[in-house]
């Protein structure tokens, strides 16, 4: 796994256009017939001066929850920590006077997943971050060469003369869009990766957390912790061992989970 680092300016130009389509599909565009509604500061914002309208169908309750510009610039620009933590927070208040682990919960539990799952995932992060191609703007402006967590394939960008698709990364979710999919679009919860690593083969939903596992935007001393050597078992077959040196339980719980050896191996 390496080590990404703060990514700041690539985080204050992707943070300002997702957190306006956020507010906007909240809250609806600022106008005479809604003057509640959002509109920045930004006098060429392409969602403020778009015709763009709120997302209906959502559960007002769960609206209301995500009517807070401090709770919405949290969630899309906040760290791993804070954005686990908004999420933690929202469930509690959206499941508010119902008992835990009652079968009333977890289907108001599953309600606001659900709920998060259709403005976050898929008209968030499927409708527009992938079809416009959000994921060609970010994955250049973080400039990686290779996958995050194998550091074995290339994920370089390119794209066809004249066109506007060619070669991309795959954002994996560090904390899965199934499970969290409130922080679908959080800056640091998109980490530029190989498709073998990716959620759909390797990683899968697999409940990484910040205590157990590292994370690439959390843990400087990932790039020099992450090492590993090998000896020969046959002629086609090589041992692959994870070194630690110092001990440390992260570096065989995240290359467990990340199945780091049998990639290695292969």
């Amino acid at each position: 796994m390496i080590y990404l680092g703060s990514q700041k300016k690539s985080l204050e130009e992707y943070s300002p256009k997702v957190i306006c389509w956020l507010k906007i599909k909240v809250k609806g565009r600022r106008t005479k017939r809604n003057p509640n509604g959002h509109k920045c500061l930004n006098s060429e914002c392409e969602f403020c001066n778009s015709k763009m309208q709120k997302k209906g169908g959502l559960d007002e309750n769960f609206r209301e929850l995500l009517n807070n510009d401090s709770i919405v610039a949290g969630l899309i620009q906040g760290d791993p920590k804070k954005i686990f933590d908004i999420n933690c927070s929202l469930v509690k208040d959206y499941t508010k006077g119902i008992e835990k682990n009652t079968q009333k919960y977890f289907e108001k539990l599953k309600k606001f997943n659900d709920e998060a799952k259709s403005l976050f995932v898929e008209s968030g992060y499927t409708k527009w971050f992938l079809k416009t191609k959000q994921n060609y703007t970010l994955a250049t402006k973080l400039s990686r060469d290779t996958c995050t967590y194998c550091n074995r394939q290339y994920i370089f960008t390119l794209k066809k003369n004249g066109e506007n698709s060619g070669m991309v990364p795959q954002f994996d979710h560090w904390f899965p869009k199934g499970t969290y999919p409130l922080l679908a679009l959080s800056f640091y919860n998109l980490i530029p990766s190989c498709s073998i690593c990716n959620g759909s083969s390797i990683k899968g939903e697999n409940p990484l957390n910040l205590k157990d596992h590292f994370h690439p935007y959390v843990d400087e001393e990932i790039s020099d912790l992450f090492q590993f050597s090998f000896f020969k078992k046959s002629l086609r077959e090589n041992i692959i061992q994870i070194k630690q040196s110092p001990f440390n339980p992260k570096i065989k719980r995240t290359a467990d989970e990340l199945q780091t050896e049998l990639l290695y191996k292969g």
